[in-house]
């Protein structure tokens, strides 16, 4: 048999068995693709005997027993820095990828049919290593050079494997760690803010951060004069978890980006949100809208609530409100800063071009959740991924910093369901944390 005709076959039998191959138990795969690897080897001998002259080099040549050999060294070396600590030092596994072994070995089961590659003769890079590798990258900030050197793998491939794997966690994650807004849903998460921060009809916390792209090296001086850049809108629940997220690129006007007209503001307007309709908070109370805790960034709207002006002359009663708002607000402060810290890729400029930018944060913030829904079912003496050290909070955050929101006046009713809110929290809604 001429040596063409012999890969003409073989290629076919390859085509049809990435047709079944996902169908397959991986027994099956294995012993298909070592007879696809035995044809091809003898095709390649078929080939050198016909022509000694002139060889084309594959990319593989050698025996099987030396393909097998080379594919254990890869399983060894690349994984041995995760491996070597996982069953000695849990402190040490934890501060590497963020997160304990059980809880690593029930992400990678959600996330090893998106990573894992089919391959016929090169034996690819395991999944569980592209999933260490972007881990890794994540959790340390370091640089891909960095990583590439610990895991034994060559830059272009380490930047390869972290935008896909990014790419991946959100494709599984996000239905599972955001779930579809909904009346029922928003009221639990109100009655979340009333028991744990005494804030009646509050939803969320709503806050804005922008990532910091790095200025490339040898560019001219307008790169960073553009008037566009890449916000971060999020709403956080009680639990310091993240419920709705929006990352897009925003123009940017001389006060600030424009927040009625970003595609939070949009939702909020038209309620496609599913926020629900106002009530009262109890018999003889007023009827209040469902509200968003903002700071003073935020323009004032009927669900969107921000502290008054802070003035020399500001009366008591507005005081009192700032107070309760601000106190309201911690949870997103705390969300941000557990997210920044333990994913240290946030504490430097991004690197990364917008498009993969984007893809890191929400990454981020899918395995931040992922593992604060863990951690609140804890007890507190078991958390380990929500508690920060003194030094982390000193860390200078240079790659997601605040943004300035353009100023809007607001509305009569505004400023009269601000007024309400006011009023109830120095009437029945009084607490006594507010006047000491």
């Amino acid at each position: 048999m001429k040596p063409e005709i012999a890969l003409a076959l073989i290629m076919k039998r390859w085509r049809d068995w990435q047709e079944v191959a996902r169908y397959q138990l991986p027994a099956q795969q294995e012993a298909e693709r070592q007879n696809l690897l035995e044809l091809f080897v003898l095709y390649q001998k078929m080939k050198k005997k016909k022509s000694q002259a002139t060889q084309v080099q594959f990319a593989i040549e050698q025996p099987i027993s030396q393909v097998e050999a080379r594919e254990e060294k890869i399983r060894k070396g690349n994984d041995a820095l995760v491996v070597y600590s996982q069953p000695v030092d849990y402190e040490k596994y934890f501060e590497y990828i963020r997160m304990d072994v059980e809880t690593y070995n029930e992400l990678f089961k959600l996330l090893e049919p998106k990573i894992k590659k089919q391959f016929l003769i090169k034996y690819p890079i395991p999944a569980h290593t592209r999933l260490q590798i972007c881990l890794r990258y994540l959790a340390s900030g370091d640089s891909m050079t960095s990583i590439s050197s610990a895991f034994k793998v060559a830059n272009n491939t380490v930047s390869k494997i972290v935008t896909d794997t990014c790419q991946a966690i959100w494709d599984v994650l996000s239905n599972l760690v955001f779930p579809t807004p909904s009346v029922d849903l928003w009221k639990e998460r109100a009655h979340s803010f009333e028991t744990q921060w005494d804030f009646t009809h509050c939803i969320g916390a709503i806050d804005s951060r922008q990532l910091v792209l790095q200025t490339p090296v040898n560019t001219e001086s307008n790169y960073c004069k553009t008037n566009e850049t890449i916000v971060l809108c999020a709403i956080i629940d009680a639990n310091s978890c993240f419920s709705l997220i929006n990352i897009d690129v925003e123009e940017v006007l001389e006060d600030g980006i424009n927040f009625a007209a970003s595609e939070t503001g949009c939702h909020l307007q038209d309620n496609t949100y599913d926020i629900p309709a106002p009530s009262k908070i109890n018999e003889t109370g007023p009827e209040l809208p469902y509200v968003l805790a903002g700071n003073e960034n935020f323009p004032l709207t009927v669900n969107l609530l921000r502290p008054y002006a802070a003035t020399s002359d500001l009366d008591l009663p507005k005081q009192v409100f700032n107070y309760r708002i601000g106190r309201a607000r911690k949870c997103s402060d705390c969300a941000f800063r557990i997210l920044t810290n333990q994913w240290r890729i946030f504490h430097k400029k991004f690197s990364n071009s917008a498009s993969n930018t984007i893809k890191i944060t929400k990454a981020a913030i899918c395995l931040h959740n992922f593992l604060m829904n863990k951690e609140n079912s804890r007890p507190f003496q078991d958390r380990r991924y929500s508690l920060l050290s003194e030094s982390d909070r000193e860390y200078n955050i240079l790659g997601c910093t605040n943004v300035s929101i353009s100023s809007e006046i607001p509305s009569e009713n505004a400023e009269t369901v601000r007024n309400m809110f006011k009023d109830l929290f120095c009437e029945d809604g009084a607490i006594l944390l507010e006047w000491e």
